[in-house]
């Protein structure tokens, strides 16, 4: 997958690594992205937080190795 993950937590498991707090309520959203293999795919997810042109969403999906991405804002869909 080419889109960029980020962790929850830093390397001491404080928080997340660049200091964005999570959501109260997660945001459902359907987000774009682009796999090797399948090519893009647009995925139901919440999203969980946000910070300019970038918004952190958890998705569910068995072709990726980690629970959240970090994606461009422009790919991002409100359900």
């Amino acid at each position: 997958m080419r889109n960029v993950s980020w962790p929850f937590e830093d390397r001491d498991g404080n928080g997340h690594a660049r200091g964005i707090p999570s959501e109260s309520e997660p945001v459902r959203v359907m987000v774009w992205l682009d796999f090797e293999r399948d090519g893009v795919c647009w995925l139901p997810a919440r999203a969980v937080r946000w910070h300019g042109r970038h918004v952190c969403v958890a998705v569910a999906d068995a072709r990726l190795q980690v629970s959240y991405v970090w994606v461009d804002a422009t790919d991002v869909q409100r359900f």
